[in-house]
């Protein structure tokens, strides 16, 4: 046989090039070596631990999650497995998507922390019996997986459809690394936190049991509460951070969710979201009401909502009305010059009574002074309603809040609105916000306006931090109405080039 020909290791037929040994080789040898005795380039067809064969690693990755669930239950026996998978869940409903997590994190567990009486995990034994059962690509998992622990990534860039660019917030000195996980990567935006498993393989790192989204409403102190219960039980150190949250995932992330709900609830019921609608009788001179309301700027009929002598007014902050505004949240306000003004309510005049509504308090009040002195003695308060929002908002069952989670607040236009008028109208709804957002007082930022933050270097991480979260609202609005929304000219105002879109 020519040498040429022969499998670099076996010396039978070279069925194939091998880059890595410069030689041929056999199918046996390479499925059998590859990336335990062979070290593969990336590009190479036949390894699937590159990132061009992410579909072979999955089939490889799900045929270990089996093996090694077998194994688990074999060793431990069904109760324990299903007394740490109830232990790992991460919230109290039973989700599809919470099941899988959880399931993930039992496993991992049981396999790599959880020690025998011999002192030994479950892993350590399986080694011990040569991995048995699993071949060569499936033992190249186990000893990636025993070296993977809990902890919260943040995702930097995307880079393709299915990698991003992530850090570990728990191991500052690690440089930024590749994660590939497809479904990640074309729902979350950047700067999204998830607490999750890291695995780590030659060329790429994979989120290894799934993972939650840490809420944007505690991006500021979720780390700081992981390690304060940490330091609790010692040093809060990376290895004992990671040790904690890979032993208590679920009480972590159930933590996590939980006060991410409260934190919720507690900021809608502060919110002054109110629906007010105050009735007046018209009591004498119904013909002067419109006269009167058409007469002042700040009333603007709306045509199309006259019917059967019906007619309703949007009452704008503008003339007299606009002194609600030196009282109001400086993001709110509107100035003198703006194209843009704000509304105050709207009345509607029937032809025996009249109506003002709201939506909230602060303008109720407001209005039904301003009522009082446009109209006088031409109308007597009959009966009002106030109904609290807010608190409605903040009392729905916890399936609301978790559809909520993955959905974004921020603000939406009906799909049946052509793409290239929506994305005009919301990039000129987000420049108007931010250039009003970039001199405004801002409470994360100490009170100090973006501006004076960009020129602080003591506020320099706050800052950060701040239009990460914006960065993130902004993208997730892209990913759901397929908008290119940038805020790279406030990043560019503000010096912040590091979170440009790269």
């Amino acid at each position: 046989m020519n040498p040429s020909t022969q499998c670099h290791f076996c010396g039978s037929k070279g069925k194939r090039p091998c880059p890595a040994v410069g030689g041929m080789i056999c199918p046996h040898c390479c499925g059998s070596k590859r990336g335990s005795e062979i070290f593969c380039p990336s590009d190479c067809y036949f390894y699937p631990f590159g990132p061009a064969q992410y579909d072979s690693f999955l089939a490889i990755e799900a045929s270990f999650d089996r093996k090694s669930l077998e194994y688990i239950v074999r060793y431990y026996g069904k109760d324990k497995w299903y007394e740490t998978l109830d232990r790992m869940a991460v919230s109290e409903s039973d989700t599809e998507s919470g099941g899988i997590i959880a399931a993930g994190a039992a496993a991992y567990y049981l396999l790599f922390h959880e020690k025998n009486d011999s002192g030994r995990t479950l892993a350590e034994e399986w080694e011990k019996e040569n991995c048995s059962g699993l071949n060569n690509d499936e033992r190249i998992i186990l000893k990636a997986r025993k070296n993977s622990s809990a902890t919260v990534i943040e995702i930097q860039k995307l880079l393709d459809h299915q990698t991003m660019e992530c850090i570990d917030l728990f191991n500052q000195s690690r440089s930024p690394f590749s994660v590939i996980d497809r479904r990640t990567a074309a729902q979350m935006p950047r700067f999204t936190r998830i607490l999750t498993w890291i695995d780590d393989y030659p060329y790429f790192s994979r989120l290894g049991a799934g993972g939650i989204v840490i809420s944007d409403i505690l991006r500021r102190e979720g780390m700081e509460i992981i390690e304060k219960i940490v330091k609790r039980r010692g040093k809060p150190d990376e290895k004992t951070v990671k040790r904690y949250l890979s032993e208590n995932f679920g009480e972590a992330a159930h933590m996590l969710t939980e006060l991410a709900f409260e934190k919720t609830k507690a900021m809608f019921r502060s919110m002054d979201v109110h629906e007010c609608i105050a009735t007046y009788d018209i009591v004498r001179e119904p013909d002067k009401i419109k006269e009167i309301l058409d007469t002042y700027p700040e009333f603007q009929r709306e045509e199309e909502c006259e019917q059967h002598g019906t007619v309703e007014y949007t009452w704008l902050r503008i003339g007299r009305s606009k002194a609600i505004e030196k009282s109001m949240f400086p993001l709110f306000r509107h100035k003198e010059d703006e194209e843009m003004v704000g509304t105050l309510g709207k009345i509607r005049v029937y032809s025996d009574r009249l109506e003002v509504e709201a939506f909230s308090k602060q303008k109720y009040e407001f209005a039904k002074k301003m009522a009082e002195k446009y109209f006088g003695s031409k109308i007597c308060l009959k009966r009002e309603s106030v109904v609290d929002l807010a608190k409605q908002v903040a009392e729905r069952e916890r399936e609301d809040f978790e559809e909520d989670e993955d959905e974004d607040s921020e603000a939406e236009m009906p799909e049946s609105i052509p793409l290239e008028l929506r994305q005009t109208v919301m990039a000129q709804f987000f420049r108007e916000h931010y250039t009003k957002f970039l001199d405004d007082s801002v409470p994360a930022l100490k009170g100090m306006s973006p501006r004076e933050a960009a020129k602080d270097p003591a506020m320099r991480p706050a800052l950060l931090e701040l239009m990460k979260e914006h960065i993130r609202g902004i993208e997730n609005q892209n990913k759901k109405q397929g908008l290119q929304i940038s805020l790279d000219w406030v990043l560019e105002e503000l010096g912040l080039l590091e979170l440009k879109s790269p």
